[in-house]
């Protein structure tokens, strides 16, 4: 990869895990308080937030996976003369 490409990455990951880190913050405060009986939620409620969380996810992972795709630069890959065909 381009120098440009893997600083993107790196960046990319790095992002990833800061909201990955926050939003597991989130999720085990939310869990602290149902433990606690402070919070109450119904089952339904929590198969649709289950479902709406992966819907999301999924989302979100396919879009930033074609993102990559379209930014990244290939030309690097190439060889620098025409196709060789082995005979």
């Amino acid at each position: 990869m381009s120098q440009a490409d893997t600083f993107r990455v790196r960046k990319h990951t790095y992002q990833a895990l800061f909201i990955g880190g926050a939003l597991f913050a989130a999720w085990n405060t939310a869990t602290l308080l149902f433990n606690a009986g402070l919070i109450h939620f119904d089952g339904a409620y929590l198969f649709v937030g289950f479902s709406i969380i992966f819907q999301v996810q999924a989302l979100a992972l396919v879009s930033g996976q074609n993102r990559d795709l379209n930014t990244r630069d290939f030309s690097v890959y190439r060889a620098d003369g025409g196709a060789q065909v082995a005979r």
